[in-house]
C-alpha cells in the first residue's frame, strides 16, 4: 500500500467545505483539519503507482482554471515576478533558499513548475510558442494583507527577481508578465521569430500593456485607450498596426 501525505493551505472559512470536498474525492482516506501554517491534511491510498494517476486525473478545464481560487482571494494584495529556467541547479536552490528566507507575509511563495518535455521536442520556429530550451518556469510570488507594506513586498518579488537573472534562459511566460514591464520582456516572451509570426498570422491585433507613460493606440481608426493605459509593441511590422488592448491586473481586484 502507497500512502502519500498531502499538505494543503486554505482561504479562512473555507475549511470545512475544502475538507468535505477532499475527502469525496477517490482514494483520498482520511483528511484532518490542523492549526499552524497548514490547515488541512489529506490521506491519499493506493495499492500501486499506477494508480495514483486514477486520484490525480483529467479534470474539466473550468475547474483546473478554479482550483487556487481559494488561495488568492480578492481583496488581498498581489505582485510578481517570473523567469524561464534551463534547469534547476545548484545555484539555483541556493539562491531560492536564501530569499525564501526573506520572505515577510505568510502568502508569498517563491514556486518552481516543470514544463520540460513536449516543449522540447520541437523546434523554435514550429510555432509562436517560443522559450522551447526551458524545462521550469520560476515565479516570484508576492502577496500580503495591508496596503501599507505594498513596498516590503514588491521589493521582495524584485530582489529575488533581480539575483535569479543569472540563472534564467532570458525567457519569460508571457501570463505572468506584469503592468510594468514593456516590449523587451514581450519579446523575451514569444521570441523574435514568433513575434513576427503573430504579427503576420494576427493582423488585426497588436500586444499591449498598461503604463503610465503610454502612448495612445488606435483601434480601425478609432481611439483604444489613454496614453494612461496602453504601450504598444514597437518593433512589430506595419501589418499589424490595428489594436485591441487588454489588462493585466497586478494588485488587489
Amino acid at each position: 500500500m502507497i500512502t502519500a501525505v498531502v499538505l494543503i493551505r486554505a482561504e479562512k472559512g473555507a475549511v470545512p467545505e475544502l475538507g468535505e470536498t477532499i475527502a469525496a474525492v477517490p482514494g483520498v482516506s482520511e483528511v484532518y483539519s490542523v492549526t499552524g501554517d497548514i490547515d488541512l491534511i489529506a490521506m491519499v491510498r493506493a495499492r500501486e503507482h499506477e494508480e495514483l494517476a486514477d486520484i490525480v486525473t483529467r479534470r474539466p478545464y473550468t475547474q483546473m482554471q478554479s482550483l487556487l481560487d481559494a488561495t488568492q482571494p480578492k481583496g488581498r494584495r498581489y505582485y510578481w515576478k517570473s523567469h524561464y529556467l534551463p534547469e534547476v541547479d545548484r545555484r539555483m536552490v541556493e539562491l531560492a533558499a536564501e530569499h525564501a528566507g526573506r520572505i515577510a507575509s505568510p502568502h508569498s511563495a517563491i514556486l518552481l513548475f516543470q514544463i520540460g518535455g513536449a516543449l522540447n521536442e520541437l523546434p523554435a520556429a514550429h510555432s509562436p510558442a517560443a522559450n522551447r530550451d526551458a524545462t521550469y518556469v520560476l515565479n516570484i510570488a508576492a502577496s500580503w494583507e495591508a496596503p501599507g507594506e505594498d513596498a516590503a513586498h514588491v521589493q521582495w518579488a524584485r530582489d529575488c527577481f533581480e539575483a535569479t537573472r543569472e540563472c534564467s534562459t532570458g525567457g519569460v511566460y508571457i501570463n505572468f508578465l506584469t503592468e510594468e514591464e514593456g516590449a523587451d520582456r514581450i519579446q523575451a516572451a514569444y521570441g523574435s521569430a514568433g513575434l513576427e509570426k503573430l504579427a503576420t498570422l494576427l493582423s488585426f491585433t497588436v500586444f499591449l500593456v498598461p503604463r503610465s507613460e503610454a502612448p495612445t493606440a488606435i483601434t480601425n481608426g478609432s481611439e483604444a485607450g489613454s496614453a494612461s493605459e496602453l504601450a504598444a509593441v514597437p518593433s512589430l511590422p506595419p501589418a499589424a498596426t490595428t489594436t485591441m488592448p487588454f489588462r493585466q491586473a497586478t494588485s488587489a481586484a
